[in-house]
């Protein structure tokens, strides 16, 4: 009977034959999608069909548990990791099996510490800790070579570990509102840095202004505090975007510098 029953009467009490039907039906769903599913929403707590998905590419994930699931790191394909809206407060070690991973999206997450194990990400592109409670990045995060974005703005973080020097693939940094005191100097060594952002950084009072303008492949810059303008901006010809410039000796800026950007 199971196997011929499709729907129960409304205002039947469902039987045992009937749930059992419902579970079959579940379990074939659940099949299905670790076939074909390449991108999931998962909240509460996963089942083990989820750890199935050999397709799976794309996993939005908000769990309760205070640690962020053991079991992720069954998802060998997983390109993209977003627990943004987790509750989760500490990552698995289990996560740096997914070696494909390209992004992790951990802003608005409960996470508030960045573990070592962290940087066996190799293939990491993408490392979003804004609005977290993320207080320091580990200087260890220099062994993410491929890392192309960095994002920790609205965060806790108070400073940026000089190792940074070393991700010489780094395309954006943004710190903006965030609790940041010091820029390293090291950061002028990002020959492929594109995108710099310390917008509203208020206890930012450190930064390498007589440097930033060795960044030669900058084309964003966006600052909210006239103390913490540059100088020589006008030698970055590819320069793009400027939120703010001062005039002044004081500020190091001359309206002729700005005939020569773009």
């Amino acid at each position: 009977m199971a196997k011929k029953l499709r729907t129960s009467i409304v205002g039947v009490a469902p039987n045992q034959e009937t749930w059992k039907m419902k579970r079959l039906q579940n379990k074939f769903v659940l099949s299905y999608m670790a076939k074909k599913f390449r991108s999931i929403l998962v909240s509460g707590s996963p089942n083990q069909e989820t750890w199935k998905m050999k397709r799976l590419r794309c996993l939005h994930l908000n769990v309760a548990g205070k640690v962020l699931t053991s079991s992720i790191g069954k998802l060998k394909h997983l390109r993209y990791l977003d627990a943004s809206v987790s509750k989760a407060k500490e990552l698995s070690e289990s996560i740096t099996k997914l070696y494909n991973l390209r992004t992790l999206n951990l802003s608005n997450s409960g996470i508030n510490e960045l573990p070592e194990f962290i940087t066996k990400l190799f293939n990491l592109q993408t490392l979003n800790l804004s609005n977290s409670s993320i207080k320091e990045l580990p200087e260890s995060i220099s062994k993410l070579h491929s890392l192309h974005t960095l994002n920790v703005s609205n965060s806790s973080i108070k400073e940026l570990p000089d190792s940074i020097t070393k991700l010489h693939n780094l395309h954006t940094l943004d710190v903006s509102n965030s609790n940041i005191k010091e820029l390293p100097e090291s950061i002028t060594e990002l020959c492929n840095l594109q995108t710099l952002k310390f917008l509203e950084c208020k206890e930012l009072t450190k930064l390498p202004r007589k440097k930033i303008n060795n960044l030669i492949s900058l084309k964003h810059i966006a600052f909210s505090y006239e103390y913490q303008m540059p100088f020589g901006l006008g030698i970055l010809n590819g320069l793009e975007t400027l939120l703010l410039f001062v005039v002044g000796p004081e500020w190091g800026g001359s309206i002729e510098e700005l005939e020569c950007l773009n």
